[in-house]
């Protein structure tokens, strides 16, 4: 899940704040995600209650709602508290909450001010945010969305803020340890801490990447940071020249998936369709991650048994102990059947399961 940040005042707070026992918010396109709303919470510093918990309380008990309605809350002493991954649909702007990431700071900005700290904080989190994931392009006060032209939110001048220079901190030294949240993987944790999978792995002896557990902690004290590639690659078409729709052949040197679990012998060498190509990995059309629609159910560790009526990218899916091959015939281990996984693409009649071994290093291709 997305909008884990190594920056600093940072704190993971997804597993602290209250949650509806049932209610859940609908997971969306990351890249449909446009701009930051940039709200005030309406309660006064300092005062009992003026926190990202009572938000959370208040919005499950009072208002119904699944969670706390932003992916962030500043306090005034500058802590940055993720409460959502920002590919939610949270309740915070209305109609507009499919494209909008919700940053609120405790405050009553009608009558008191941001503190220093929190707004270097809100200048660490919106650079960071816009760095980590280019398409936040816009960022726009809560009475600048249409229809809340009346409220009064967030009052102050956000904009002058976050023009000022030469505030900005250094991201913190990483923590010792993560721990693992729901819906993380091994890919989502390494991008949000700028590290690799192989340096969790490394990190990490006998880790099961496709068996982490909610509340596991993994070590990241031996972790090394990932080191700016220079110059800059191109996520549509690598400096390698590989193209999607093209043949590659995976190298008979290559020993692990993009993702950390080793790479079988039988399917070394030989040529396959490139389907995705990101920064440093490609996803190879043939490689055992496409299922068939009638092998997944809908999603919690209780799934019902019969496939949801509609299925999308970013939807959580079970694969069922009963299925036997992928879509592309190769066998299923038994490994993985009976699990979680996100959908990553769908077609009539298979569905691409994003954590299944298919994506692989550049650097193992030709």
């Amino acid at each position: 899940m997305a909008g884990l940040l190594n920056i600093p005042k940072f704190v993971d707070f997804r597993n602290k704040v209250m949650r509806h026992p049932t209610l859940k918010f609908p997971v969306l396109n990351l890249k449909g995600k446009t701009t930051i709303a940039i709200h005030h919470s309406l309660t006064k510093q300092g005062l009992g209650g003026s926190n990202a918990e009572s938000y959370a309380l208040y919005h499950v008990q009072t208002n119904g709602w699944p969670s706390i309605g932003y992916s962030y809350v500043i306090e005034p002493d500058g802590t940055i508290k993720f409460c959502n991954d920002i590919e939610l649909r949270t309740y915070h702007v209305g109609n507009h909450n499919n494209y909008a990431v919700g940053i609120c700071l405790t405050g009553d900005f009608r009558s008191e001010n941001p503190t220093a700290a929190q707004k270097e904080s809100l200048r660490n989190l919106v650079q960071a945010l816009q760095k980590a994931y280019p398409h936040l392009k816009y960022v726009k006060g809560h009475n600048e969305f249409s229809g809340y032209e009346w409220k009064a939110c967030p009052v102050f001048d956000y904009k002058k803020v976050l023009a000022e220079k030469g505030t900005v901190s250094k991201p913190t030294t990483l923590p010792n340890t993560y721990t693992i949240q729901q819906g993380d993987t091994l890919w989502s944790v390494s991008k949000g801490l700028k590290l690799t999978v192989d340096d969790l792995t490394k990190a990490n002896p006998g880790i099961k990447p496709t068996q982490l557990q909610i509340g596991q902690k993994i070590n990241l004290g031996t972790a090394k940071v990932e080191k700016p590639k220079n110059p800059t690659v191109n996520t549509s078409k690598p400096e390698t020249g590989i193209k999607v729709g093209q043949k590659a052949t995976l190298k008979s040197t290559a020993s692990k998936y993009a993702t950390g679990e080793n790479i079988p012998v039988s399917i070394k060498g030989k040529a396959y369709t490139v389907q995705q190509i990101k920064s440093d990995r490609v996803l190879l059309k043939e490689i055992y991650s496409w299922v068939r629609k009638a092998d997944i159910t809908g999603g919690t560790s209780s799934a019902v048994a019969t496939k949801p009526k509609k299925l999308k990218a970013g939807q959580r899916v079970k694969l069922k102990s009963s299925a036997s091959k992928y879509a592309t015939g190769q066998n299923i281990p038994t490994s993985i059947k009976n699990k979680n996984y996100t959908i990553q693409q769908v077609k009539s009649d298979r569905v691409l399961l994003k954590e299944i071994y298919s994506w692989v290093k550049i650097s193992d291709i030709q």
